[in-house]
Protein backbone atom coordinates (compact mmCIF):
# COMPACT_ATOMS: atom_id res chain seq x y z
CA UNK A 1 0.00 0.00 0.00
CA UNK A 2 1.08 3.59 -0.93
CA UNK A 3 4.66 2.19 -1.87
CA UNK A 4 4.73 4.77 -4.93
CA UNK A 5 4.73 7.69 -2.52
CA UNK A 6 8.39 6.37 -1.29
CA UNK A 7 9.84 4.84 -4.48
CA UNK A 8 12.55 6.59 -3.84
CA UNK A 9 13.53 4.71 -0.99
CA UNK A 10 12.22 0.86 -2.75
CA UNK A 11 14.24 1.43 -4.99
CA UNK A 12 17.64 2.05 -2.92
CA UNK A 13 18.45 -1.28 -0.81
CA UNK A 14 20.14 0.12 2.74
CA UNK A 15 23.66 -0.99 3.41
CA UNK A 16 22.19 -4.34 5.13
CA UNK A 17 20.73 -5.22 1.98
CA UNK A 18 17.10 -4.97 3.64
CA UNK A 19 13.74 -4.31 1.29
CA UNK A 20 10.73 -2.82 2.30
CA UNK A 21 8.75 -5.27 2.58
CA UNK A 22 4.65 -5.23 3.87
CA UNK A 23 3.79 -1.81 4.86
CA UNK A 24 0.79 -1.06 6.58
CA UNK A 25 -1.03 2.02 7.91
CA UNK A 26 -3.94 1.47 10.43
CA UNK A 27 -6.24 3.84 11.77
CA UNK A 28 -6.38 3.40 15.81
CA UNK A 29 -8.80 6.33 16.17
CA UNK A 30 -10.37 8.49 14.07
CA UNK A 31 -11.08 12.06 14.07
CA UNK A 32 -12.87 13.12 17.35
CA UNK A 33 -14.07 16.38 15.42
CA UNK A 34 -14.48 16.58 11.46
CA UNK A 35 -12.22 19.91 10.85
CA UNK A 36 -15.48 21.63 8.36
CA UNK A 37 -18.72 21.78 10.71
CA UNK A 38 -22.25 21.14 8.91
CA UNK A 39 -22.84 24.86 9.85
CA UNK A 40 -19.78 26.20 8.03
CA UNK A 41 -20.53 24.16 5.17
CA UNK A 42 -24.25 25.03 4.45
CA UNK A 43 -22.74 28.66 4.02
CA UNK A 44 -20.74 27.50 1.82
CA UNK A 45 -23.63 25.28 -0.36
CA UNK A 46 -26.17 28.28 0.62
CA UNK A 47 -28.07 25.88 2.51
CA UNK A 48 -30.70 27.44 4.93
CA UNK A 49 -32.72 24.51 6.00
CA UNK A 50 -32.27 21.78 8.73
CA UNK A 51 -33.83 18.87 6.94
CA UNK A 52 -30.76 17.39 5.26
CA UNK A 53 -28.42 18.08 8.23
CA UNK A 54 -27.66 13.56 8.64
CA UNK A 55 -27.01 13.34 4.61
CA UNK A 56 -24.88 16.97 4.79
CA UNK A 57 -22.86 14.93 7.61
CA UNK A 58 -22.17 11.94 5.85
CA UNK A 59 -21.02 13.82 2.54
CA UNK A 60 -18.76 16.01 4.78
CA UNK A 61 -17.27 12.67 6.45
CA UNK A 62 -16.94 11.12 2.87
CA UNK A 63 -15.40 14.10 1.30
CA UNK A 64 -12.71 14.58 4.36
CA UNK A 65 -11.66 10.31 3.65
CA UNK A 66 -11.29 10.43 0.25
CA UNK A 67 -9.32 13.64 0.18
CA UNK A 68 -7.26 12.27 2.81
CA UNK A 69 -7.10 9.27 0.65
CA UNK A 70 -5.94 11.21 -2.37
CA UNK A 71 -3.33 13.35 -0.27
CA UNK A 72 -2.05 10.62 2.25
CA UNK A 73 -2.91 12.96 5.02
CA UNK A 74 -4.43 13.31 8.26
CA UNK A 75 -6.66 16.09 8.30
CA UNK A 76 -7.36 15.84 11.98
CA UNK A 77 -5.81 14.56 15.13
CA UNK A 78 -5.47 10.54 15.07
CA UNK A 79 -3.51 7.94 15.97
CA UNK A 80 -2.04 5.49 13.04
CA UNK A 81 -0.19 2.60 13.28
CA UNK A 82 2.55 1.69 10.54
CA UNK A 83 3.52 -1.96 10.97
CA UNK A 84 6.17 -2.95 8.29
CA UNK A 85 7.78 -7.02 7.67
CA UNK A 86 10.90 -4.79 6.69
CA UNK A 87 11.89 -1.55 6.82
CA UNK A 88 14.45 0.59 5.68
CA UNK A 89 16.24 3.10 7.65
CA UNK A 90 14.51 6.16 6.35
CA UNK A 91 11.04 6.50 5.25
CA UNK A 92 8.57 9.15 4.96
CA UNK A 93 5.09 8.03 6.79
CA UNK A 94 2.14 8.47 5.66
CA UNK A 95 -1.05 10.11 6.69
CA UNK A 96 1.36 13.20 8.90
CA UNK A 97 1.62 15.45 9.56
CA UNK A 98 3.44 13.49 12.80
CA UNK A 99 2.84 14.89 16.69
CA UNK A 100 4.32 12.76 18.65
CA UNK A 101 5.39 9.33 18.28
CA UNK A 102 4.79 6.62 20.78
CA UNK A 103 8.15 4.11 19.97
CA UNK A 104 10.71 5.51 21.59
CA UNK A 105 12.79 3.51 19.32
CA UNK A 106 11.59 5.66 16.34
CA UNK A 107 13.01 9.74 15.60
CA UNK A 108 10.84 11.53 13.43
CA UNK A 109 12.02 14.70 11.09
CA UNK A 110 9.17 16.18 8.65
CA UNK A 111 7.44 12.90 9.06
CA UNK A 112 10.31 10.91 7.99
CA UNK A 113 11.50 8.45 10.42
CA UNK A 114 15.19 7.65 10.55
CA UNK A 115 17.37 4.85 12.25
CA UNK A 116 14.09 2.62 12.68
CA UNK A 117 14.77 0.22 10.03
CA UNK A 118 14.79 -3.52 10.61
CA UNK A 119 11.88 -6.54 10.14
CA UNK A 120 8.76 -6.37 12.14
CA UNK A 121 8.49 -2.82 12.63
CA UNK A 122 5.67 -1.01 13.88
CA UNK A 123 5.49 2.62 14.85
CA UNK A 124 2.42 4.08 16.39
CA UNK A 125 1.74 8.10 16.01
CA UNK A 126 -0.18 10.94 16.84
CA UNK A 127 -0.89 13.29 14.04
CA UNK A 128 -1.79 17.07 14.09
CA UNK A 129 -1.83 20.24 11.98
CA UNK A 130 1.23 22.52 13.91
CA UNK A 131 -0.83 26.01 13.12
CA UNK A 132 -4.56 24.31 12.18
CA UNK A 133 -5.25 22.69 8.40
CA UNK A 134 -4.80 24.75 5.67
CA UNK A 135 -8.20 27.13 4.68
CA UNK A 136 -7.55 25.27 1.04
CA UNK A 137 -8.06 22.01 2.39
CA UNK A 138 -11.07 23.05 4.12
CA UNK A 139 -12.38 24.33 0.84
CA UNK A 140 -11.93 21.66 -1.12
CA UNK A 141 -13.56 19.93 1.55
CA UNK A 142 -16.84 21.40 1.27
CA UNK A 143 -16.15 21.75 -2.59
CA UNK A 144 -16.39 17.75 -2.64
CA UNK A 145 -18.94 17.55 -0.14
CA UNK A 146 -20.98 19.91 -1.85
CA UNK A 147 -20.53 18.31 -5.03
CA UNK A 148 -21.15 14.94 -3.67
CA UNK A 149 -24.67 16.85 -2.21
CA UNK A 150 -25.36 18.33 -5.42
CA UNK A 151 -25.51 15.30 -7.52
CA UNK A 152 -26.36 12.54 -5.57
CA UNK A 153 -26.25 9.96 -8.60
CA UNK A 154 -23.58 9.01 -11.29
CA UNK A 155 -24.95 11.16 -13.85
CA UNK A 156 -23.82 13.92 -16.50
CA UNK A 157 -26.12 17.18 -16.73
CA UNK A 158 -27.06 19.32 -19.45
CA UNK A 159 -27.97 22.84 -19.02
CA UNK A 160 -28.79 25.15 -22.48
CA UNK A 161 -26.97 22.42 -24.24
CA UNK A 162 -23.75 22.70 -21.85
CA UNK A 163 -22.92 19.23 -20.02
CA UNK A 164 -21.90 19.42 -16.64
CA UNK A 165 -19.70 16.52 -15.64
CA UNK A 166 -19.92 16.36 -11.42
CA UNK A 167 -16.55 14.17 -11.52
CA UNK A 168 -14.92 17.26 -13.53
CA UNK A 169 -16.05 19.25 -10.22
CA UNK A 170 -14.90 16.53 -7.40
CA UNK A 171 -11.00 16.48 -9.63
CA UNK A 172 -10.63 20.01 -8.62
CA UNK A 173 -10.95 19.14 -5.04
CA UNK A 174 -8.45 16.19 -4.96
CA UNK A 175 -5.96 18.62 -6.69
CA UNK A 176 -6.48 21.41 -4.62
CA UNK A 177 -5.65 19.42 -1.50
CA UNK A 178 -2.44 17.91 -3.39
CA UNK A 179 -0.09 20.60 -2.76
CA UNK A 180 0.09 19.94 0.39
CA UNK A 181 0.07 15.61 -0.47
CA UNK A 182 2.47 13.18 0.89
CA UNK A 183 4.30 12.17 -2.45
CA UNK A 184 7.76 11.70 -3.26
CA UNK A 185 8.70 12.20 -6.98
CA UNK A 186 11.64 10.44 -8.33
Amino acid sequence: MDYYKNIDKICELQPTGRPVKGVEYTFLTDLAVEPVTVEDFKIHAKIDYNTDDRLVTMYLKAAREHLEEVAQLSFGERTVRMTALSMVDNWKVMYGPVDTVTAPYAKFGKDIITNSGGTNVSIEYTTKWPTGLPMDIVVAICRYAASLYAFRESVVLSFDGKTIDPKQWLDESEKAVMKHGNISFI
